[in-house]
Parts: C-alpha cells; sequence; structure tokens
C-alpha cells in the first residue's frame, strides 16, 4: 500500500428540477431574460464527511435535497405539473437558499458547496458556511 493520506472526504450529490423564473431588470442585450421562462435547474451538491463508510447515504442525501427544494418553492399553476415557480431568483439566490436549509439538517456540518445551473449549462456555484450572513 502507498503511503498517502485523505486530505479532504466530500461527497456529491445531484438533482434537478424544472422552474420559471424572470429577471426584471436584464440588461437590453439580454432583454428577454425580463420575461418568464422555463429551465432545467441542475443542484448539484458537495458536503464533507469524517469517514469512507457510507457516513451520509446518497440516496438519502438527494432525497432531503429534493424535499428541501420542494419545501422552499411553490408548484407553478398546478401541483400536478410539477415545475416551480421561482420569481425573480437568479442560480446564487437558489444556492443560498439550498445551502442554508441543508445546513439547518445537517447539524454536525459547518459548510456546503452547492451548484445550481440553468439546462446543465450555465450556473453558480458557492460555498456555503454556517454562522456566515449571505448576501
Amino acid at each position: 500500500m502507498s503511503d498517502y493520506q485523505v486530505a479532504t472526504m466530500l461527497i456529491h450529490v445531484r438533482t434537478r428540477f424544472r422552474g420559471f423564473h424572470a429577471w426584471p431588470s436584464a440588461p437590453v442585450e439580454v432583454s428577454f431574460l425580463c420575461l418568464k421562462h422555463r429551465h432545467e435547474f441542475y443542484v448539484d451538491i458537495t458536503m464533507p464527511v469524517e469517514h469512507t463508510d457510507r457516513e451520509q447515504e446518497f440516496f438519502l442525501v438527494q432525497q432531503q435535497l429534493d424535499s428541501i427544494i420542494e419545501g422552499l418553492y411553490k408548484k407553478y399553476w398546478d401541483d400536478r405539473i410539477g415545475v416551480y415557480d421561482l420569481g425573480p431568483k437568479s442560480c446564487e439566490m437558489i444556492a443560498v437558499e439550498i445551502g442554508g436549509k441543508l445546513l439547518d439538517r445537517y447539524t454536525t456540518i459547518s459548510e456546503v458547496t452547492v451548484s445550481v445551473s440553468e439546462d446543465n449549462e450555465n450556473g453558480s456555484i458557492l460555498r456555503i458556511l454556517k454562522g456566515e450572513s449571505s448576501t
């Protein structure tokens, strides 16, 4: 066996959901973003673990992530459609909200990284720390 040490242990979980949002103050060059439009939002989270034997099980963390999203945002028009109304929220705003809820749920961790992208293309990555204020 090689002589090495694990510096950081993290787990990674992904989910996705459909949602509508708009950016009312979009610059003229992308003024179409002022109108409500639909995306497939991809959410990736990375959170620390202390050991290598399934401290946090992927499927259970993913279920918690889906539950957090469902609790944060209301469905658009009709619950049966399965599309969330995000109002004017940006990917960064969504990441902050999800990250805060994850830190509330998993009380033994002090940070989480949340990535939110639109249509699995462009998005944001935020490292969110417990006890720090967000903007």
